[in-house]
């Protein structure tokens, strides 16, 4: 099965009244955005090693090695996560608050 996303789901205002829980539904975000995220990461790459050809980047890349290389990668895309998900919740804290006053 491939991995699809990270799934949340917000009680709504009634479920909040009432108690009850959230049982309706659930989004399924991060997955669009992650790809978008890494493939633009790898055309800024692309861009700095092939087209401008900056010889510091490329010297620097050729040093460095691949896992290394990878591994910064992935944890850019971890925190990228990370902060999306952050965002996520502020934001539903921020429109309660704002409901309540």
């Amino acid at each position: 099965m491939p991995f699809d996303g990270f799934a949340a789901s917000v009680r709504g205002a009634s479920h909040e009244e009432n108690g009850t829980p959230c049982q309706d539904s659930a989004r399924v975000y991060v997955s669009d955005k992650l790809a978008v995220a890494a493939v633009s990461t790898g055309v800024m790459y692309a861009l700095l090693l092939y087209v401008f050809c900056l010889e510091a980047v490329v010297e620097e890349f050729a040093q460095t090695a691949p896992w290394l290389l990878w591994l910064t990668a992935v944890l850019g895309l971890l925190v990228f996560v990370v902060y999306d998900i952050l965002l996520r919740r502020f934001t539903v804290m921020w429109r309660r608050k704002k409901r309540k006053a």
